[in-house]
């Protein structure tokens, strides 16, 4: 028995080191190779984790989020609500060109000059850099794409 319990405690040490490798090792993949590999390649989001590699890649609800800046998680923090510590990161095939869905947007990941985004149906390229405001809320910092 104590053998036994033994094994599962050096297991446990294992699959916590594979773990904090994956996080780490997501962290450096580009958006287009991490939305190529399945949602199982990563870790699940836990509550009372600390997920301290900015970019790391988790997956909460069927969603692929990065981790925005480093941060002990909290069961009322979830990735869907708190956009300061997660960006999701989605796309949707329009036309044959993978389009990320519109976000709201903070100083950390606001949208680039050139970035195409899919907004209530539509695709819209940002003219502005460090743009964080929807088409709706600010039309002059927006291009509608023809698609």
């Amino acid at each position: 028995m104590r053998r036994w319990i033994e094994n599962v405690r050096e297991a446990r040490k294992t699959a916590e080191a594979y773990h904090a490798a994956i996080g780490e090792a997501s962290a450096h993949l580009s958006d287009e190779t991490a939305m190529a590999l399945p949602q199982s390649a990563f870790k699940q989001w836990e509550a009372d984790a600390d997920y301290l590699v900015v970019g790391e890649i988790l997956v909460y609800n069927g969603i692929t989020f990065r981790v925005a800046q480093p941060h002990t998680s909290q069961a009322n923090w979830l990735p869907t609500d708190v956009p300061a510590l997660y960006d999701r990161f989605t796309t949707v095939d329009v036309g044959g060109e993978e389009i990320e869905e519109w976000q709201q947007t903070y100083a950390h990941n606001a949208y680039m000059t050139g970035k195409k985004v899919l907004y209530n149906g539509k695709v819209y390229e940002s003219l502005i850099n460090n743009n964080s405001f929807s088409p709706d809320d600010f039309p002059a910092g927006w291009k509608l794409v023809e698609n």
